[in-house]
């Protein structure tokens, strides 16, 4: 009993201490669940162009044009929907995305994706507006949401047995015990997928994460970029060509997404996703910005088992590795965790204007005692 009332005194503050952040990364999260169906109608415009029967342009006639029109802006990546014809390619830098006319490489439209919606979504939940500062932060209140977590299980591990349905039913006999109950029974059906999505979350925020799992599987050595470029020269890598050849020699991918350096040494990165069924499977190629050569190979089919984990993360935090089905399930349990900090705060209240009321009538007769 004792252990259970330290868990429970842990439980408490540890709550109320992360509440705030964890309610706000909940809530985000829950929109950000459906960002892909929701833009999907929202920037159809974008995203979209009517399908024609002629010929696709070469790539390096866009990205010419990204670099007539939009000069000032360095590009950084460049996406396309290989497994959609009349889908747009998207060229962008940090601040803008511009949609291409695959048919005709016409300028579409282009977006302010730096502050679009989403990306606000996104930031607010990965780093809460504060840059690293407020990464750190939400890592801390991640390892104490699974802590609380694990001690939710404790709390609510059954001691008489006879009682089951006591720790499974809710009950609406008065709006207390059923505050009571929805913080209880819902922390306990939900316990258990938020266990995952907390720690898939911890792998985005650290490093040191990444490598314990890449260790634990004993996979090779985690590294965060690929190989470096070699010496510098004057006439400028066709990337359009090197691609070309890449899906020649791996057709069939589904889409794809060349990022370009951010070091003046880094490697071209280009990734290929192809068709799968829960695991997503990748094609990686790093380019030498210099000489065109490529510099590492990272085929799907080599793939370690830390590398199939990592390529998991996104679908099992968003749930979207099942699909649609998947998403829902992940935003109702995600939701339960966001009702978690506000009927725990409405116990702790109520708990409290208790002691008060049952404190301040010994302290009248104390004081009247002294006066007289």
């Amino acid at each position: 009993m004792k252990f259970k009332k330290t868990i429970r005194k842990l439980h408490l503050w540890l709550g109320l201490a992360s509440g705030i952040i964890l309610l706000i990364v909940a809530v985000t999260g829950c929109i950000y669940v459906f960002e892909e169906e929701i833009t999907s109608c929202t920037q159809h415009d974008f995203d979209y162009v009517n399908a024609q029967n002629s010929s696709r342009m070469s790539l390096d006639v866009i990205i010419d044009s990204f670099k007539k029109n939009h000069g000032d802006n360095k590009l950084l990546f460049i996406k396309q929907k290989e497994s959609v014809p009349n889908a747009t390619i998207v060229l962008g830098d940090k601040k803008t995305q511009v949609a291409y006319n695959p048919y005709n490489g016409k300028e579409v439209m282009s977006l302010d994706s730096k502050d679009s919606f989403f990306a606000i979504i996104l930031e607010i939940h990965r780093t809460l507006l504060l840059g690293d500062i407020g990464k750190n932060i939400i890592g801390v209140s991640t390892f104490i949401f699974l802590f609380m977590l694990i001690s939710g299980l404790v709390l609510w591990f059954p001691t008489n047995f006879k009682k089951l349905k006591f720790y499974f039913t809710v009950s609406n006999k008065s709006a207390k015990r059923l505050n009571f109950d929805l913080h209880r029974i819902g922390g306990f059906y939900a316990s258990f997928i938020l266990v995952f999505i907390a720690s898939t979350g911890l792998f985005f925020s650290y490093d040191f994460v990444k490598k314990a799992a890449y260790a634990v599987t004993n996979s090779k050595p985690y590294t965060k970029w690929g190989p470096n470029s070699g010496m510098p020269k004057t006439t400028e890598t066709n990337i359009a060509a090197i691609y070309a050849q890449i899906q020649k020699e791996y057709p069939n991918c589904i889409e794809s997404t060349i990022y370009y350096p951010k070091e003046s040494n880094g490697t071209i990165r280009m990734k290929l996703k192809y068709a799968y069924e829960y695991i997503p499977k990748y094609n990686t190629f790093f380019v030498d910005q210099f000489s065109g050569k490529i510099a590492q190979t990272d085929l799907d089919k080599n793939a370690s088992t830390a590398e199939k984990v990592k390529n998991s993360i996104f679908g099992i935090h968003t749930g979207s590795i099942f699909g649609i089905s998947g998403k829902i399930i992940a935003f109702l349990v995600v939701l339960i965790a966001a009702s978690l900090p506000i009927t725990g705060f409405i116990m702790w209240r109520r708990k409290r204007k208790a002691k008060s009321k049952q404190i301040k009538p010994n302290a009248f007769i104390y004081e009247s005692i002294v006066e007289n």
